[in-house]
């Protein structure tokens, strides 16, 4: 039963990821229309088989409705739901006209109307005209199945020549009838309630990560300047008191890796010191890719010394890690400017790092000032 769950869930979230840009309603729409789809399929290929070991007519009419449903889902997927609808409701109701012509309907063969019926009240339609239009031909075609099956005499009778066998089938049909319709009814009550919440939570999940990926680099992974920023924004009273350091790093002569190696080559470079730097902090430390080939670092609850111990440990590493890309093998190396942040006056101590970062620059390159 899990393992069922599992693989329906599965099966929804691939449909909702291929409709994804649809609206809520314009997805429920979808699901659900596939799904009244794949129980229409299921019945007429039930039917088609039993129906196959005494009345061919009806064997060839459920054949042919297994057709309609392939119809029916090319005309979903081609945002057609209310075209498929009608498709399927006309093959239903054409099914239910030939079983009682052919057999009679002694059966319950018209309970498939309720099916009908439910369909058109759970699935939100475009065309209104065509949902209200429906639901009033709806009840005068049941009308006219009931005088059709008073006034017409089957052509296959099933209290013929051999009244034992037919009962059986009778009451055979009857009981499928039954299940199917019944069934029908309820997976598609439930499914209603189960495709509302799972597209709510699906839009929440897709809201979530949307959220995510406008705060995260896409090439590195790391956080991004915007979310710096809004960090920085809503850190607390608390988070001012406590013992912080900054610090701006800044890739030398990336130029040259991407003048020499391709654009590709710096890629990798910043994906492999990204990696280096994230490494190589705390957990409770943040860096950011700040843009281009400059990084920002804000460590929490540690003193100067030990920060720029740590930052200092970072900017030999990068500069001994060898970075492969293609066939070429290459070395980067960082300079750093380094301060103990005020969070009382954030500019001022980002101020001071950049400029000991030029200082850095100036002297060298390679190293960590501050």
């Amino acid at each position: 039963m899990k393992a069922l769950f599992t693989f329906a869930r599965n099966l929804l979230y691939k449909q909702l990821n291929k409709i994804k840009h649809f609206s809520a309603q314009e997805q429920y729409r979808h699901i659900i229309m596939l799904a009244f789809a794949f129980i229409a399929a299921v019945t007429h290929l039930v039917f088609s088989v039993f129906f196959a070991f005494f009345c061919l007519p009806l064997t060839v009419t459920h054949s042919f409705g297994i057709g309609v449903f392939l119809i029916a889902v090319y005309l979903i997927r081609q945002k057609r739901p209310d075209v498929a609808g009608v498709v399927l409701s006309v093959m239903i109701l054409a099914s239910s006209y030939v079983t009682i012509f052919y057999i009679g309907g002694n059966n319950l063969s018209i309970l498939y109307q309720y099916v009908v019926l439910l369909m058109i009240m759970l699935v939100p339609s475009k065309l209104k005209a065509l949902r209200y239009t429906a639901a009033a031909v709806l009840p005068l075609i049941m009308i006219g199945l009931q005088a059709l099956d008073v006034l017409h005499t089957p052509v296959y009778p099933l209290d013929g020549q051999n009244p034992e066998f037919f009962s059986t089938m009778n009451t055979a049909l009857t009981f499928i009838n039954i299940v199917i319709s019944a069934g029908g009814l309820i997976i598609l009550i439930a499914l209603q309630h189960i495709i509302t919440n799972f597209i709510d939570q699906y839009k929440q999940k897709q809201m979530t990560e949307l959220k995510s990926q406008a705060y995260v680099d896409a090439l590195t992974g790391l956080y991004n300047r915007r979310y710096a920023e809004l960090y920085l924004d809503t850190m607390n009273d608390a988070d001012a008191a406590r013992q912080m350091c900054i610090a701006i790093a800044d890739l030398d002569d990336f130029k040259n890796i991407n003048d020499t190696y391709g654009h590709d080559a710096g890629d990798t470079t910043l994906k492999v010191v990204a990696k280096i730097m994230r490494d190589n902090v705390r957990r409770s430390d943040l860096v950011f890719r700040w843009g281009g080939e400059e990084f920002v670092f804000i460590l929490h609850d540690i003193s100067p010394a030990n920060g720029r111990k740590v930052l200092d440990d970072i900017r030999k590493l990068i500069a001994d890690t060898p970075i492969h890309h293609s066939e070429n093998d290459f070395k980067i190396t960082v300079t750093i400017g380094f301060a103990a942040l005020d969070r009382s006056n954030f500019d001022a101590s980002f101020k001071m790092c950049d400029n000991r970062l030029y200082q850095g620059k100036k002297s060298g390159k390679n190293v960590l000032i501050g």
